[in-house]
């Protein structure tokens, strides 16, 4: 699909097709409008997501704030639910890619990894990205797990048919790459979270928390990105560590010292994970009020 009147500064990188196959809705060329619009939403935003961050090296959480990247379609064929996305990038914007990459090639990587790191689900990379031809795209682990958390609902909404039974099965396909496919087994794996019995020592700094809800999040060393925790209800926990640390967080963000080390604290939390290990939140047990990290001199 081509579409030839668009903005002096963007150019086409990639299509993107999503299609719906089977079920009791979709093989009767129907599906249920409801069960599509959710997917669709989905489809967007994590589409933008992965786009924004292509060309801006940004993490964003809302679709409609992505810059450089436009997600485009026409009409679908009549009597298909497949839907075809045209990305299209500022061409002044390098971005990520290897400079001996088309950057539609980068987009698939890309939203492949973040794709597969929600799902769990293993992916052949060399099989998948024809490695003869192109260079993965290299991402940090934090980065890539802190995407794969971002876009995690989107793909769930793209299931939303598949646990409707509207449809058995779809096929996300970038280009000319093989299809990535959902269905039931996806569906499992990106609602199941795995909670450690026994709770690990972890450092981080508050980013953000409420008392009505004992939740937040945490800056966590290890993890090197956000992470949401909750307090750990029917246990005694000094939380006033953590409205601490939020305070020294906001002092030192105004003092643009971002490498400062104040407010980090130690604590114990029971780990949740998903399919692909990827950690998505952080049950505290206990909090170390004595390791809090107080404001240099320098700064006061």
């Amino acid at each position: 699909m081509k579409f030839v009147e668009q903005p002096d500064e963007f150019e086409e990188i990639c299509t993107v097709s999503l299609t719906y196959c089977g079920g009791t809705d979709a093989t009767n060329s129907y599906i249920d409008l409801y069960d599509l619009s959710t997917a669709l939403n989905g489809f967007h935003r994590s589409l933008a997501i992965t786009g924004h961050y292509l060309f801006n090296d940004e993490i964003i959480t809302r679709a409609p704030n992505a810059k450089g990247v436009r997600i485009i379609t026409s009409p679908p064929v009549e009597g298909s639910f497949g839907i075809v996305a045209t990305i299209l990038g500022v061409a002044t914007i390098i971005g990520l890619a290897p400079r001996d990459t088309p950057v539609g090639h980068a987009f698939g990587s890309l939203y492949a990894q973040i794709i597969f790191k929600c799902t769990g689900k293993q992916l052949d990379y060399s099989r998948f990205l024809g490695q003869d031809k192109i260079d993965q795209v290299e991402i940090e682990t934090s980065k890539l797990e802190s995407l794969a958390q971002k876009v995690e609902t989107s793909v769930k909404n793209i299931h939303r048919p598949i646990m409707t039974q509207s449809a058995l099965t779809s096929n996300i396909v970038v280009d000319e790459q093989p299809p990535i496919t959902f269905d039931s087994q996806t569906l499992d794996l990106t609602n199941k979270l795995i909670i450690d019995t026994n709770p690990t020592q972890f450092t981080g700094r508050v980013a953000g928390y409420s008392a009505n809800t004992r939740s937040g999040m945490i800056y966590s060393w290890e993890e090197k990105r956000a992470i949401p925790f909750e307090l750990e209800r029917g246990i005694d926990i000094d939380s006033s560590v953590l409205s601490k640390s939020l305070g020294l967080y906001d002092t030192v963000k105004s003092k643009h010292r971002k490498g400062a080390k104040s407010g980090f604290f130690k604590f114990l939390a029971k780990k949740v994970t998903n399919q692909a290990g990827a950690t998505r939140k952080y049950y505290i047990t206990h909090i170390y009020s004595d390791s809090l990290i107080q404001i240099p001199s320098e700064l006061t």
